[in-house]
């Protein structure tokens, strides 16, 4: 059966609120994690390391080689690198690119992506994880909850992630209007913008890992 964000509904606001919760006894990463830093243009080795706030492994040992002039590791950082500096990039919008565009935007990010495929250690988890920050209307999160939510059981192929953008950019096309209400009444005071694109990479989530009573009539 085809899954669909538009099935969490009734438990989005419980998911939201629970996450954005800076309080909450146990705070999930919002706080910490979200807000591309100082500058978002440029990729500096402690944004390379935040997605260790999303309870990711990453020491310094993997991101010094990035530092280096040859090797996969340098090549994965150009590739990231060039998402960043791209004009094309900056106000791009995953609802709204062409995921088939050879010179748009998308073709950055799958680049980079496709970049980490021979690196020890950073996969495509790790690299959307670093670009999202950076980016966080142009690349989604990729993790094993929504693959699992939207594609199936996880799979340790570095190329499954191609499977889910065409199904999640759907989805979340023909569920934008209310998603963006949604986000908008969670929008956070004094902190990073919650995005459309984050708000739903949360609701998902957050119903996978720890649903709750909110959730008896959704999927």
């Amino acid at each position: 059966m085809t899954r669909s964000i538009g099935d969490l509904r009734n438990c989005a606001d419980v998911h939201l609120a629970r996450y954005l919760d800076p309080d909450h006894r146990t705070p999930r990463a919002f706080h910490a994690y979200d807000g591309p830093g100082e500058d978002p243009d440029p990729l500096t080795a402690l944004d390379m390391l935040a997605p260790v706030l999303l309870s990711v492994r990453l020491t310094y040992a993997d991101i010094l080689p990035m530092f280096a002039k040859t090797g996969h590791h340098r090549d994965l950082r150009t590739a990231m690198e060039a998402v960043l500096t791209d004009p094309a990039c900056r106000n791009a919008d995953f609802l709204t690119i062409d995921l088939d565009n050879p010179r748009g935007p998308w073709a950055r990010v799958r680049h980079a992506f496709e970049a980490s495929y021979p690196v020890h250690n950073i996969k495509v988890v790790k690299v959307s994880k670093i670009l999202h920050r950076k980016r966080p209307k142009l690349v989604p999160i990729y993790d094993r909850e929504l693959y699992r939510y939207y594609v199936g059981p996880p799979t340790d192929r570095w190329t499954a992630h191609q499977d889910l953008w065409p199904l999640l950019q759907a989805d979340l096309r023909v569920h934008q209007e209310w998603l963006t209400q949604v986000t908008a009444r969670h929008q956070p005071e004094n902190a990073a913008e919650l995005t459309l694109l984050r708000a739903a990479d949360i609701v998902v989530w957050e119903h996978q890992v720890a649903p709750t009573s909110a959730c008896t009539d959704s999927a």
